[in-house]
């Protein structure tokens, strides 16, 4: 009768299970010089470059930095401090419907502190402040050029947008101040406010509120905002910069300024070096950082030029082209030296590390939510091309 045939323990079948690599893998060199991987490649790079600039993929990156920028404390603000005006405030001091003569006791009032720059943030267009007084001294003054929208409606197409026009200052009077500033920051399509430009694009070209308030500073002898306002093509630039820092400021009601005995004292820099002057019940803009004031946007976008150290380094376009092509070559070295599985698992485990990586995106600049779709793209040119190989070493 014959010995009954041992049960194999598994020992035998165990490397095999485990064996993570392919046994006679192809030459990374021509799988990369290949033409069908080169194709997909490049119509892949297009594809999701323009597809990076959709709506739908920058909102999903930016709803990830707006969590990140939201966890860091308050900075506390180095330049600027706010007066704020609120409604009952602006009745008893400025009038209901803002008095020329009222407005100037006020900038008088905030003269007497001495800061270096004085940012006034009110609309001033209309013709009854031409006659205004303004007060004479050291301190630099820059104006607010409030904008109005105007209704555009395009017949043939059936159309209507709306375009920003640029208001005047202290009436349009002939002796224009010299320092003048749009209020205006880029919104993103969801009407939420993540950065700041240097120059607005409106029906002119001016200076952003924030920028003359650098001149003027400048003006008035602090070294580091003429190295910004004097660099090459600064005022030129109107590209969108990023709000990197949620800026605490000292903020001052104008009651504790015009009443007796108020917290503020009339000496010089009490108030600080840049005092701005604006609304606390209205020009409110929804940011990364929960609700701010428009005077409070303008503050931050000095303290973040002064400042921009304690942003981000800088990522190049040209750098996401350079990234998703390494990307696109570790996919590939994974698929062609790796088994199956394993080839599977460090793609996924790829993708989720670029996946967490794009939510910090537009704060480090590095990846982005359409890096996803170029990723799994190239994947799927891997695994038919895995798939016809396979297929051809079995026949």
């Amino acid at each position: 009768m014959p010995a009954p045939k041992k049960r194999s323990s598994g020992a035998a079948s165990s490397p095999n299970f485990f064996r993570i690599w392919r046994t006679h893998p192809q030459p990374l060199l021509s799988v990369l010089a290949d033409w069908k991987f080169l194709i997909v490649l490049i119509i892949l790079l297009f594809f999701t470059h323009w597809l990076g600039k959709r709506w739908v993929f920058e909102r999903a990156t930016l709803a990830g930095t707006d969590i990140l920028l939201r966890g860091p404390k308050p900075v506390p603000a180095m330049h600027c401090s706010l007066m704020t005006i609120d409604e009952k405030e602006f009745d008893d001091y400025l009038g209901e419907w803002l008095q020329p003569e009222k407005l100037s006791d006020v900038l008088n009032k905030i003269v007497a502190y001495a800061p270096k720059v004085l940012v006034v943030d009110i609309d001033t267009s209309a013709a009854r402040f031409s006659s205004m007084r303004i007060p004479r001294g050291n301190v630099k003054i820059v104006w607010a050029r409030v904008s109005h929208e105007s209704l555009q409606y395009d017949a043939k197409k059936g159309t209507r947008d709306y375009s920003w026009k640029a208001g005047a200052v202290v009436g349009n009077r002939t002796d224009q101040p010299e320092f003048i500033g749009s209020p205006l920051f880029p919104q993103d399509p969801d009407g939420t406010v993540r950065s700041f430009q240097r120059m607005v694009r409106i029906d002119a070209n001016a200076p952003a509120l924030h920028w003359s308030a650098l001149r003027a500073l400048c003006e008035n002898g602090n070294g580091q905002a003429c190295t910004l306002v004097n660099g090459d093509n600064a005022e030129a630039d109107a590209q969108p910069r990023p709000f990197l820092t949620n800026w605490e400021f000292a903020t001052v009601p104008l009651s504790d300024l015009m009443s007796g005995g108020g917290s503020a004292h009339p000496h010089a820099g009490a108030l600080g070096e840049i005092v701005l002057l604006g609304a606390s019940f209205s020009d409110i803009h929804a940011t990364s950082f929960g609700p701010k004031l428009g005077i409070e946007l303008t503050a931050s976008a000095i303290e973040s030029e002064l400042a921009p150290r304690l942003g981000p380094w800088r990522v190049y376009e040209w750098s996401h082209w350079i990234l998703k092509v390494l990307l696109a070559c570790a996919i590939a070295w994974l698929n062609n030296r790796l088994l199956p599985l394993w080839a599977t698992t460090g793609t996924l485990l790829l993708l989720t590390l670029v996946f967490v990586g794009s939510f910090l995106g537009i704060y480090y600049g590095i990846f982005r939510m359409d890096f996803l779709p170029f990723m799994i793209g190239i994947w799927i040119e891997q695994l038919i091309e895995t798939s016809h190989q396979a297929h051809h070493e079995a026949q």
